[in-house]
């Protein structure tokens, strides 16, 4: 359960229309749900599901809500209420005509909702649609903008300087990588505190975190590449799995990657962690024999001078990779071997509108949402840009195209500004993370 739903369930609630209640045990870490023993009809597997009615008809995440109707059965973990064809709800608590439960995170506007019980037949329509209102804010979580330094201890006195990357891991804590300081550091929102888990070390830029976001993985920029590993079961300290990256090519000669390494990937299977470089390379290294290096292609995109971000998608099965000078985003098929551009591509500009008519100015890092919507720092047109994945269109969702100032960092999202904003990542509640380079902060983009 989030910080937020055991926040709001902290409190006993009241139905006023059918006096269900729910109730709360303290635990040593936490507040637990406990579901309540309530009378009422059963399932019956015979007869349909009816559902008449669903109050309120509007509100945001968290929002709680009543569905009336018949033959819901008492079981809260057999009645599925999804929110939008697939914004699963949870459900409380149910005595057979009335359920209750709490909205889950959707988009915008008037949303069909359904209701199955136990997998039985088809989900059931309700006749009302339900509004749903998103609230978006933007926060610092840590820094400072615009005064950069290097300090631990509580998130507001902490100081950064210059980040290329950045990567949500497990226990609420945000790893940032200060590329031009060489120092790892993470952020606990937790514990409230800023502290150093590498300094001396290489450089990094994105990391690639693994599904469990228990274990982080970071190529250093330059040769020779060294590839470390921060994993929760040693406490995040860093342990390097190797020196360099070096492979054969085709005539059989030993060759170390000499480009420059801005990013790095795990795909579904996490075997490999992918990299590419800015001669464009697109390779490979084994993390159970990190001295086996793959060069998938050798001409893997544009040849910039130094700066290419690189992402794997869940949804798509594929790799997507800004380059920066190129102003655009490539589509890279799992092995390598097709790469097409997908958005951008029209020079300097901050035009939405369709990926392919739409242009970019220096795009760099990006992440995705549940739906697979990317998110991406266009870092020198100071803003945040979205794909959406069902439509392809790009829009901007947050900052002022070329204005950066140190004047407006939180609040709305097309209110704040940003400067040089660097990287991004998000979390499991669909909250985004950006580190900047020039303005030296850590923002929260909160979407709910």
């Amino acid at each position: 359960m989030s910080n937020m739903m055991c926040k709001l369930t902290m409190s006993t609630f009241l139905f006023l229309a059918t006096g269900l209640s729910i109730g709360l045990v303290s635990c040593s870490d936490d507040y637990r749900y406990e579901a309540p023993k309530i009378k009422g009809e059963a399932f019956n597997r015979s007869l349909p599901v009816v559902v008449s009615k669903i109050l309120p008809d509007s509100g945001g995440y968290l929002t709680q809500f009543v569905i009336n109707g018949s033959n819901f059965g008492t079981d809260p973990s057999k009645i599925e209420v999804v929110f939008n064809g697939n914004r699963k709800a949870t459900v409380v608590s149910s005595n057979g005509t009335t359920l209750y439960g709490i909205c889950p995170k959707q988009e915008n506007g008037f949303n069909k909702v359904t209701v199955r019980v136990d997998s039985v037949g088809e989900p059931v329509t309700c006749p009302n649609d339900f509004k749903y209102t998103k609230v978006e804010r933007v926060s610092v979580l840590a820094g400072k903008t615009g005064a950069g330094g290097y300090v631990d201890g509580n998130p507001i006195d902490a100081r950064f300087n210059y980040m290329y990357g950045v990567g949500v891991v497990t226990g609420n804590n945000v790893i940032v990588m200060e590329g031009r300081n060489n120092r790892v550091r993470m952020i606990s929102e937790t514990d409230n505190k800023v502290i150093t888990l590498l300094a001396g070390g290489p450089n990094f830029g994105h990391p690639a975190v693994n599904s469990s976001r228990k274990r982080l993985y970071a190529i250093q920029i330059q040769q020779p590449h060294a590839v470390y590993c921060f994993d929760q079961t040693n406490n995040w300290s860093a342990k390097r799995l190797a020196t360099s990256l070096q492979y054969k090519d085709a005539a059989g000669q030993t060759k170390t990657v000499e480009g420059d390494i801005y990013a790095c990937a795990l795909d579904d299977e996490e075997k490999f962690l992918y990299f590419r470089d800015h001669q464009g390379r697109f390779g490979r290294m084994e993390l159970a024999d990190p001295d086996h290096v793959e060069i998938l292609n050798e001409h893997c995109g544009t040849v910039d001078k130094n700066i290419s971000y690189l992402v794997w998608s869940k949804l798509d099965k594929c790799f997507y990779m800004t380059v920066q000078n190129a102003h655009g985003v490539y589509k890279i098929s799992k092995d390598g071997q097709t790469i097409e551009q997908f958005a951008g591509f029209n020079g300097v500009g901050s035009m939405d509108g369709p990926r392919m008519s739409a242009s970019f100015r220096n795009p760099t890092g990006m992440a995705f949402d549940v739906d697979g919507n990317m998110y991406i720092t266009d870092s020198m047109g100071f803003t945040i840009r979205k794909i959406g994945h069902a439509d392809g269109m790009v829009t901007t969702v947050a900052g002022i195209y070329n204005k950066s100032d140190n004047n407006k960092v939180e609040g709305l999202p097309s209110e704040v500004t940003f400067t040089y904003p660097y990287d991004i990542s998000a979390d499991d509640d669909g909250n985004f993370y950006i580190i900047e380079g020039w303005g030296s902060d850590v923002r929260k983009f909160a979407i709910e």
